[in-house]
């Protein structure tokens, strides 16, 4: 009999921490879930360095070949002397750089070795956008250029680089609005041709306007003088020769010691021991 009650006493037991349990979990299930608040959306990452310029300077879309300008993007007009172009066939095309207010012309051995297939772009010159590139880690922004064959009048097609290079640090996080400024100083963004036409046509005298009398004696106020055209440059001439018929306005590219490239008026002047050897 004491057998059957501790069985029957122990069954009581289990019966009520099964009890216990069950009210705890229902308990719990009935506490009210607090939810963290979601947290906040970030803002929009802004666009690189590299995507605003492409945006203020349209890039050129060409053909397969190159040749055929499906796209021309922006025009911009160049206004330093210094660009060299390489021959659309060439594999490589060596950079000029452009720090501090100065073009720097490329390298004197990649000059000499593609000097057959180069011609210098001068300023005045129309050029298209092919590529640009931002390498923040060396602290320069390379613009990759085509010139614009129809804008030119001509049928060539020549490619130059120019590497802008900035101050250590410059570019992370920059205005994009300075860098633009410093990139103005070489390219100037062309106008679009109907802003040209209105210029033009607001040039033009009126229909109604007197016509100026053809047997009127020019003023001598007016009259201005032509300049006196350079004298030649021939090979055998010495550099002060080609100084004094040029007006001084040789601008030296390269120093190789005994042997000097000037460039002028968009062409190439070798000069060794002080004497003439080449002109392209």
């Amino acid at each position: 009999m004491a057998r059957k009650l501790g069985f029957a006493a122990g069954m009581i037991a289990i019966a009520a921490l099964a009890a216990f349990f069950a009210a705890g979990a229902s308990a719990q299930s009935a506490t009210p879930v607090v939810r963290s608040a979601a947290p906040a959306v970030p803002s929009a990452t802004p666009a690189s360095i590299e995507d605003q310029l492409t945006t203020q300077f349209k890039l050129v879309k060409l053909g397969s070949h190159g040749q055929v300008v499906l796209d021309a993007g922006t025009v911009l007009t160049i206004q330093k002397g210094g660009l060299v172009g390489f021959s659309p066939w060439l594999p490589k095309v060596c950079p000029s750089t452009y720090k501090d207010g100065k073009m720097n012309s490329p390298n004197a051995l990649c000059l000499m070795a593609a000097r057959d297939v180069t011609r210098d772009l001068t300023k005045g010159e129309k050029v298209y956008v092919e590529n640009i590139d931002v390498d923040q880690k060396n602290n320069k922004i390379e613009f990759k250029i085509v010139e614009c064959d129809s804008c030119n009048g001509n049928r060539s097609a020549y490619r130059a680089k120019i590497e802008f290079q900035f101050p250590k640090g410059q570019l992370n996080g920059a205005d994009v609005a300075k860098i633009s400024n410093v990139i103005g100083e070489v390219f100037a963004v062309d106008a679009p041709a109907d802003d040209t036409d209105a210029q033009n046509v607001a040039k033009q005298p009126s229909a109604t306007a007197a016509a100026p009398d053809p047997s009127a004696a020019p003023s001598s106020a007016n009259e201005k003088t032509p300049a006196a055209p350079d004298k030649p440059i021939q090979v055998g001439q010495s550099i002060d020769e080609v100084q004094a018929n040029t007006g001084g306005k040789l601008d030296l590219a390269t120093d190789l010691g005994n042997t000097q490239i000037y460039r002028y008026n968009g062409r190439r002047i070798t000069v060794e021991n002080g004497k003439v050897t080449n002109i392209q």
